[in-house]
């Protein structure tokens, strides 16, 4: 999950997107157990990779193209996504010392714990099948199991390393590797029971299809998207709004066509559409939001269930209390992550090379 700023431009309709998404994304994982309610929202996910796709393009892909070094591409999208990944992770490990020296008839040990946050520390996935305690239920197998979405950011950083060397060597986004990564995820989609693959020790290879085909869909809708010469608000509403009904449902059909048709359309339609006022400064609260967010809400509810009992509350109050909680969390981690960047990229890049970088 990247910022989609560049040179003062901003895709505000994306920034919108990606904040609902993040939202919806906190939803399910806050009701899945329970209420249900937004039953395949885990495609979030997918529309991250693919906006990921887009910007990361869009911001590196003519640097890159120009000469720009992977020492300070890797530096940059580090500083960029590391310090509220390692907040998340810090949240993280707080909720799993509460689980283990707080609840004594819990069967997680204080070696799963260590070798979880060592491996978390260098942001590598920790291999296991333990059940890691969550409130009255346990997930097993996890494999950044002290913060769960980060399995994404594993991903993230593996793919845009790809993104790096691929357009080094090839300038351009090809549309039949693209292609052909889709096809590679839509075999696993309907040759195997594996529908939301990457974040679990037995599911973790069938993560690098699903990411090499929906970055690659944003790299290429970003390197087609000048076609478009005028707005088409309505579309990219009506799109937009699919994307999220759909989230709705457990069809496997819809899921399909949101990750493969309706979400990279959604997005395509959202490029050009310009906004104003208080839509567009909501939008952009919204996408400054969505990462804090996004990496955040599973820590935070973690604590509330194993130091606040929030499960003793009825579930709709307890969505709204941890809700809360975790937007709160994230609100106030986006100027701190913010300060935190800016020394971090005065410290390890090069002032010209920092004012080219930043994304």
């Amino acid at each position: 999950m990247t910022q989609a700023i560049h040179h003062n431009q901003r895709f505000d309709a994306l920034d919108g997107i990606r904040g609902l998404a993040a939202l919806e994304v906190m939803v399910y994982h806050l009701t899945h157990d329970g209420l249900h309610l937004v039953r395949s929202a885990w495609v979030a996910v997918d529309l991250f990779f693919i906006l990921s796709g887009f910007v990361i393009m869009h911001s590196y892909g003519d640097k890159i193209r120009n000469g720009l070094s992977f020492g300070d591409f890797a530096k940059a999208r580090l500083i960029r996504l590391a310090p509220l990944y390692f907040a998340g992770l810090l949240l993280g490990i707080a909720g799993a010392l509460v689980v283990l020296y707080g609840e004594p008839a819990t069967r997680l040990s204080g070696w799963d714990v260590l070798k979880a946050s060592a491996s978390g520390m260098v942001l590598l996935p920790y291999l296991n099948h333990t059940d890691w305690p969550f409130g009255a239920i346990a997930h097993a197998s996890e494999v950044f199991p002290l913060n769960p979405p980060s399995w994404s950011l594993f991903f993230e950083l593996i793919i845009n390393a790809c993104f790096f060397f691929y357009i080094v060597r090839f300038r351009t986004i090809s549309v039949k590797l693209v292609l052909f990564w889709v096809a590679i995820e839509l075999a696993v989609f309907l040759g195997t029971d594996v529908r939301n693959p990457g974040w679990g020790t037995d599911n973790l290879l069938w993560g690098f299809p699903r990411v090499a085909a929906e970055f690659g869909l944003g790299a290429l809708i970003y390197s087609h998207h000048h076609r478009l010469t005028r707005q088409a608000r309505i579309l990219a509403a009506a799109l937009t709004a699919v994307v999220f009904a759909f989230f709705l449902s457990t069809s496997e059909v819809k899921v399909m066509l949101n990750t493969f048709v309706v979400a990279p359309a959604a997005i395509l339609t959202s490029v050009k559409v310009e906004l104003s006022g208080l839509l567009r400064a909501v939008c952009k609260w919204l996408g400054e939001l969505s990462y804090p967010l996004y990496i955040v809400h599973i820590p935070v509810y973690s604590l509330a269930l194993h130091l606040f009992h929030a499960d003793r509350l009825a579930p709709l109050t307890q969505l709204g209390v941890v809700s809360a909680a975790a937007i709160a969390c994230a609100a106030l981690l986006i100027p701190l992550d913010k300060r935190v960047r800016k020394a971090l990229n005065a410290r390890f890049m090069a002032p010209r090379t920092a004012s080219r970088v930043t994304a």
